[in-house]
């Protein structure tokens, strides 16, 4: 069953869409999407991900953060620590309605910063599925920078030969401001808030310790940014000794826009699903 959800926090309204399995179901999964995005996921990759699991017996809630999608709140006054309140009375919500007593985080990009912040806030939290996981962090070193704006300008020049790109010019219609900014490797305008309010990557890391569940990443092996956070990671699972794993997408860029690369991606999640300890709904 597939119903349209509404839920308060902190007295704003927040939409989403809830996935319930026509026979009980193994454990709840809340998906929780990057910075810029909304709930549906880039391709369609997190609305996919959430109908392919509830097909398998999981119980799924897809849900816009304040300032973004449909739900409430300005753009600007968006930041991590909001996000993850916004995630954990999600899990609450989500316990609610279908009564699953083991919960599933799943993050996709600075989602899965959101998961790490609240991973430890509801004990029926005992996993979490990181997609593209950045490393934990508001702030940019200048390597993530100058890698980003690389990228960046690769994008760019493959516009440049575009005759949209120069019916823009033209006409004026170009956001000179948006460029400089990608080309200076700099976040978007309201990214600036995260800088000043999410704790510090030491800090944050040594609170996420006592978090013992198990860990899934999922990189896309050409995502520029796969490299170094994919070490960060590793070397924090193998220090602290959680259980984890690896999955690289060969070819993939960071949101996994093939099909093939999307599928990869939700059938190596459903696999390391199956796995975990399975407990259905207490009621």
């Amino acid at each position: 069953m597939e119903r349209p959800l509404t839920f308060e926090h902190e007295g704003q309204r927040l939409f989403g869409l809830l996935r319930t399995p026509n026979e009980g179901g193994k454990r709840g999964i809340v998906l929780l999407h990057g910075w810029s995005g909304y709930r549906i996921g880039p391709g369609r990759l997190l609305a996919e991900a959430a109908r392919q699991f509830c097909a398998a017996g999981y119980a799924t809630l897809s849900f816009d953060f304040r300032g973004r999608g449909e739900s409430e709140g300005e753009v600007g006054e968006a930041n991590l620590n909001t996000m993850i309140a916004d995630a954990v009375t999600a899990v609450e919500v989500l316990r609610r309605e279908t009564r699953v007593t083991r919960v599933t985080l799943l993050g996709l990009c600075s989602g899965c910063e959101v998961a790490i912040g609240a991973s430890l806030a509801d004990e029926a939290i005992d996993s979490l599925a990181l997609w593209s996981a950045p490393i934990f962090s508001g702030e940019l070193t200048f390597r993530r920078r100058a890698r980003r704006a690389q990228r960046n300008l690769q994008a760019y020049l493959q516009k440049l030969f575009r005759p949209e790109t120069w019916g823009k010019l033209v006409t004026g219609r170009l956001n000179w401001r948006l460029i400089f900014r990608a080309l200076t490797g700099g976040r978007s305008g309201e990214d600036q808030a995260v800088k000043e309010d999410v704790p510090a990557t030491e800090e944050q890391m040594a609170e996420f310790a006592a978090f013992r569940g198990p860990l899934l990443f999922i990189y896309g092996a050409n995502d520029p940014e796969t490299p170094d956070a994919a070490q960060f990671y590793r070397t924090y699972c193998e220090r602290v000794g959680v259980p984890h794993e690896f999955h690289f997408v060969a070819g993939a860029n960071h949101n996994f826009y093939s099909l093939a690369w999307k599928r990869e991606v939700i059938e190596t999640t459903l696999n390391w699903l199956h796995r975990l300890p399975i407990q259905g709904y207490s009621g």
